[in-house]
């Protein structure tokens, strides 16, 4: 848990193997990111972070991250997707 006493969704709901990647995109793209991300059952998931500000977050599978980066640059491409930070498991 943070300091406020809410949880960090960065560190208590994630598989510790997990590449975590933010990005941020037009709101009103969310749910279609999220539902192509879902379609690929198994490769990983999309959380929205700030639905006002687009800040969503990827945890990609290890194995499925060649996957999750080609889908990545067609959302940037298609959807002008910028890509945040990046975290890897340690």
């Amino acid at each position: 848990m943070n300091s406020d006493g809410g949880g960090d969704i960065m560190d208590e709901y994630i598989p510790h193997d997990m590449v975590i990647q933010k990005a941020r995109v037009n709101p009103a793209h969310i749910g279609y990111i999220n539902s192509i991300v879902e379609s690929y059952e198994g490769i990983g998931q999309v959380r929205t972070l700030d639905n006002k500000l687009g800040i969503i977050v990827f945890w990609i599978m290890p194995d499925h991250e060649p996957a999750v980066r080609g889908l990545l640059e067609e959302f940037q491409r298609d959807l002008g997707l910028t890509l945040l930070e990046e975290e890897r498991p340690s």
